[in-house]
């Protein structure tokens, strides 16, 4: 598992965005212990391009974020391999410490051996002048004692060579691991960098794209405009766009048919209602007790028909505020109205149906009814 962090020297693309936005970094800046650090001798403020439609359309990767990442891996390798250089410095420096300290460490372990050798050989002596050997026994004796103790001290050389070659062949590994160690860090260093450049251009294009749909309102005035636009500007890398905006000028057209709709239909409602009320009030049987506009209780005249008007009360209810009393209808006045509302219909049916229910309900008479199917043709 990577650890990340200016401990390791690695670093994330999530890092990367957080460090260029806290320390207001600029392409000239260097990412040093989790910050940048300026290199230009100045400031430049970081600043997102995105804003720009052509930037958003396109979909491309600023430059100042481009070069952030690139010196950010630079500089991480950069930091590794001085890493890799100390410890493997450090390394020839303990190996050199063994070689050095070999001659000391065997040289008490020689002089221990040199005084076993004198030891043995004055008490091989001692033993053949006691036993009476002053011959060839007792220079046999002597020669072995000495050929032992330069065994002895050939293996303690052998032994302090070995520890030195030993030493001399870690330093030689050490060397020959540097370049091979630092081309693995360098390639490591450039396979993430590449994936964080990638990651990076995808997340600037998908907020440039996203800030560009959200900005889609500000060619509110005249979507089309910007569709025609961006349709003959020879660029295809904006085309994208086009379905936005004609869905955009699709929802304002549509909105802007039902607000009319709606506006259309009360005006439509207005107006039957008000011919509902000149119908009303035009009725001969129906005579005002006053024409001086006056007011009923705490209602203006104008307030009372508007009531009616909105269907907040009924014909009954609006005559009484008004103070219209209902005349004692005649069959005079039943026939004049019959005859208004026959005026006013063009179905013949429906002038049939009136004249009947008219004479049903004892309005108008027999004859009366019989001359007014005559008189529209319809007997």
């Amino acid at each position: 598992m990577t650890v990340y962090g200016p401990a390791t020297g690695n670093y994330s693309a999530s890092s990367i965005r957080q460090a260029k936005s806290k320390n207001k970094a600029s392409a000239g800046d260097q990412l040093i212990n989790g910050k940048f650090i300026d290199n230009t001798g100045g400031t430049d403020n970081y600043k997102n391009s995105t804003n720009s439609l052509r930037a958003a359309v396109s979909g491309t990767t600023t430059g100042n974020t481009s070069g952030l990442i690139e010196d950010m891996y630079d500089e991480q390798s950069k930091s590794q391999i001085a890493q890799l250089k100390a410890a493997i410095q450090s390394g020839i420096s303990q190996q050199q410490t063994v070689i050095d300290k070999a001659p000391q460490t065997y040289r008490p372990l020689k002089n221990q051996s040199e005084v076993l050798r004198n030891t043995d050989l004055r008490t091989a002596l001692e033993q053949s002048a006691n036993a009476g050997d002053r011959g060839g026994v007792g220079r046999q004796n002597a020669l072995e004692t000495q050929t032992g103790a330069d065994n002895r001290l050939n293996n303690l050389n052998l032994q302090q060579q070995n520890v030195i070659d030993t030493a001399n062949q870690g330093i030689a590994d050490l060397n020959s691991s540097q370049s091979t160690s630092e081309a693995q860090i360098k390639a490591d260093n450039n396979v993430a960098k590449l994936k964080a450049m990638i990651e990076q251009s995808q997340t600037d294009a998908a907020t440039a794209k996203s800030d560009a749909i959200n900005s889609i309102g500000a060619y509110s005035n005249d979507y089309m405009a910007q569709i025609n636009k961006l349709t003959s500007d020879g660029d295809i890398s904006n085309d994208w766009l086009i379905p936005y905006l004609q869905s955009a000028r699709n929802t304002k057209i549509s909105d802007s048919a039902t607000s009319q709709a709606a506006a259309d239909q009360q005006a439509f409602d207005n107006y039957i209602k008000q011919k509902q009320v000149d119908y009303t009030t035009s009725k001969p049987y129906y005579k005002p007790t006053s024409s001086s506009g006056g007011t009923s209780g705490s209602l203006t005249n104008s307030q009372i028909i508007s009531a009616y008007s909105s269907g907040l009360i009924d014909e009954d209810q609006a005559n009484s505020l008004l103070g219209i009393g209902v005349a004692q209808p005649t069959q005079a006045n039943y026939y004049s109205d019959v005859e208004n509302r026959l005026s006013s219909l063009t179905i013949p049916s429906s002038k049939v149906a009136l004249i009947k229910t008219y004479n049903q309900q004892g309005k108008i008479t027999d004859a009366q009814a019989q001359a007014l199917l005559s008189n529209y043709g319809l007997d």
